[in-house]
C-alpha cells in the first residue's frame, strides 16, 4: 500500500508540473517585465525554430524560463525564477509543497515499518548486528489481582500475587476471617496480607465473608459453616493452582476464635492456623480427640476486649487447650524477646512449644500495648512499632513441615 501510494502521489504531481508548463506555453505572465521582453505573448518567440512553436512541450525550461531582466544576478531569487519557469501559481506552490511532505511521510513511515520488521524478524528475534530486540526478560510475570468469588452464596475474595504466567508453581493459601461487625474486605486492607504474600515467596490470600455481613459470629456449631469452608477450598483449588498441603486460617478477634476452631475440627483441610488478639471460644462443640494443627496466638495484654472475655484466665486456657494432649506439663521450650520499634509497645517476645507425636506445635507471641487497643498489629494500628502480625503469621506458616493433604471432598 505504501509503494502503490507513492506511484499515485508521484502521478499527480506529474499531472500538477504538466498543467503548470501548459499554461506557461499559454502565455499566462503577466509580469510587466515578461511583457517587454516580448515573453508576455500566446506564441512561441520568433526568433525561435517553427518547431518549438509546434511542440509546446519540447524543453519547456529553455523556451519559457525568463531571464533577470535587471542585469543583476540577484534581483529575483532561485525560488521565484523556479515558479514562473515552472508557471505555478502562490496556491499551487502551497499544495505542490504539501502533497511533497506527505509523499516523504510516507515514504519514511513505511520504510521505518519495513526497518523494524527486518529487526525483529531477524533469525529468532536476533539483530543483524547481534543482540535481540526487545531485549528478553527472563519470566513474563503477570500482575496482582483481587478477585470475587461466590460460594454457597456468600462472597469470597482472592488475592493472587504477581507470578510468572506460564509454569507458575501452585501456591499455598492463607485464609483471614474477620470479626464481629467487620467485613472481608475491612480485614484485607487492615491486615496488609495481600502486601506480605506479593513481597514475600507468594501465596493465595483468602478473605470470606460471614454468613450475615457484619454479623457477629462465625458458625461454630453450624454444620453448614464447615461445609462453607470445604467448598470455598474446593473451589479455589478449582480456579487457582493450590498447594492442598499448604492452606492455612488467621483470624482477628471472633475470626481468630473461629481459626483455633477450625484448626482443630477441621485438620483435614488446615495445615496450620493462627489467632490474632483471641483466645479459644465454644468448646462444647470442639473435637477433643483431634490433635490439631500447629498454632500460633498473638496475645495482647493491654486488650480491653480480651480483658472484657477472661483477660489472662482465657490466655492460660487457651494454651492449655492447644497443648491438651501433652502430658509432660512441660511449659515453652523457649522464649526470645522481640523488637518493638520506637514506640507503641512496651514490650513483646516469643514463646515457643516444640512439637510431639502427640501435640502439634505452639508459638505465642505475647505483647503490650503502650495505649490499650484491640486492633491488629502492624505499624498503621500502632504507630511507632516494628511489628507485623501479618509477617509474623505468615513467617510462622512457611516454616511448617508439609503434612499430605488428608483432603475429602464434598
Amino acid at each position: 500500500q505504501g509503494r502503490l501510494g507513492a506511484r499515485s502521489a508521484r502521478a499527480q504531481l506529474g499531472i500538477l508540473l504538466a498543467h503548470a508548463i501548459e499554461e506557461a506555453n499559454m502565455g499566462i505572465y503577466s509580469d510587466p517585465r515578461l511583457a517587454k521582453s516580448g515573453m508576455g505573448k500566446a506564441s512561441p518567440p520568433e526568433s525561435l525554430p517553427s518547431t518549438a512553436a509546434s511542440t509546446p512541450f519540447t524543453s519547456p525550461l529553455l523556451l519559457k524560463c525568463p531571464p533577470d531582466l535587471s542585469g543583476s544576478p540577484t534581483s529575483a531569487t532561485w525560488w521565484a525564477r523556479l515558479r514562473l519557469c515552472l508557471g505555478l501559481s502562490s496556491r499551487s506552490t502551497f499544495r505542490l509543497v504539501m502533497l511533497g511532505s506527505l509523499v516523504l511521510g510516507m515514504v519514511i513511515g513505511a520504510a521505518g515499518s519495513v526497518a523494524a520488521w527486518a529487526l525483529y524478524n531477524h533469525g529468532s528475534g536476533g539483530l543483524p548486528w547481534g543482540g535481540h530486540w526487545p531485549p528478553a526478560a527472563p519470566k513474563a510475570w503477570t500482575k496482582g489481582e483481587r478477585r470475587r468469588l461466590v460460594v454457597h452464596g456468600r462472597d469470597v475474595w482472592v488475592y493472587r500475587p504477581s507470578q510468572p504466567s506460564e509454569g507458575a508453581p501452585p501456591l499455598p493459601a492463607v485464609v483471614v476471617l474477620h470479626g464481629s461487625n467487620d467485613t472481608a474486605l475491612n480485614i484485607a486492607n487492615a491486615t496488609g496480607m495481600e502486601k506480605v504474600a506479593e513481597e514475600s515467596t507468594g501465596f493465595l490470600a483468602v478473605f470470606p465473608e460471614m454468613v450475615t455481613p457484619r454479623g457477629m459470629s462465625w458458625g461454630f456449631n453450624d454444620t453448614s459453616e464447615l461445609a462453607f469452608f470445604r467448598a470455598m477450598v474446593e473451589r479455589i483449588g478449582s480456579e487457582y493452582a493450590l498447594r492442598r498441603d499448604q492452606v492455612y486460617v488467621v483470624g482477628h478477634s471472633n475470626g481468630g476464635t473461629m481459626s483455633l476452631f477450625l484448626q482443630n475440627n477441621m485438620d483435614d483441610i488446615f495445615g496450620g492456623a493462627a489467632a490474632v488478639e483471641s483466645g479459644v471460644g465454644h468448646l462444647e462443640v470442639w473435637n477433643n480427640q483431634s490433635k490439631g494443627c500447629p498454632t500460633m496466638v498473638i496475645w495482647n495484654h493491654k486488650d480491653p476486649v480480651l480483658a472484657a472475655f477472661g483477660g489472662e484466665d482465657l490466655y492460660q486456657d487457651t494454651i492449655t487447650k492447644l497443648r491438651r494432649h501433652d502430658h509432660t506439663g512441660v511449659g515453652p521450650s523457649s522464649m526470645e524477646p522481640l523488637p518493638v520499634g520506637s514506640s507503641g509497645v512496651l514490650y513483646a517476645e516469643r514463646l515457643s512449644w516444640s512439637s510431639s507425636s502427640d501435640v502439634p506445635a505452639l508459638s505465642v507471641i505475647s505483647w503490650a500495648s503502650t495505649i490499650p487497643t484491640h486492633h491488629w498489629l502492624n505499624p498503621a494500628a500502632v504507630p511507632g512499632t516494628s511489628l507485623d502480625a501479618s509477617w509474623l503469621v505468615w513467617q510462622f506458616f512457611s516454616t511448617l513441615p508439609h503434612q499430605p493433604a488428608r483432603w475429602m471432598s464434598v
